[in-house]
């Protein structure tokens, strides 16, 4: 992971502007990652980035970062199924259940933007 990758204080800053511009929390919170997914497009247009809404390439990225910095891996068992990598997993509190598998399109909704990772550790 490169310190560019966590986007998190980014997708917050943009939250309240756009509550203020009349959407729900959940809409602004979907909007806020397509945003950020904008952002590390331009930023770094040489890695692929998905935003909430993308459907899955074929073949299926390998490992992907995301909003946070969390790399995720796609699961070989099953297509369109990514898990965090157990590296990943220990930076969070034993409250946060990210053991599971998670499907493309949650995936995207509840942590992207995802953007393809540079090396194998992210």
């Amino acid at each position: 992971m490169k310190p560019k990758d966590n986007d998190a204080r980014l997708w917050a800053l943009m939250l309240d502007p756009l509550r203020e511009a009349g959407h729900d929390q959940t809409a602004a919170e979907l909007l806020s990652r397509r945003l950020v997914a904008l952002v590390r497009r331009e930023r770094d247009p040489q890695r692929r980035t998905y935003a909430p809404g993308d459907p899955l390439p074929d073949p299926a990225p390998a490992m992907l970062v995301d909003l946070d910095g969390a790399v995720w891996e796609h699961q070989d068992a099953g297509n369109c199924m990514y898990r965090m990598r157990k590296t990943s997993r220990a930076q969070y509190d034993e409250t946060t259940e990210w053991e599971g598998v998670r499907l493309w399109p949650y995936l995207l909704e509840e942590v992207g933007p995802l953007t393809s990772t540079t090396t194998e550790g992210g």
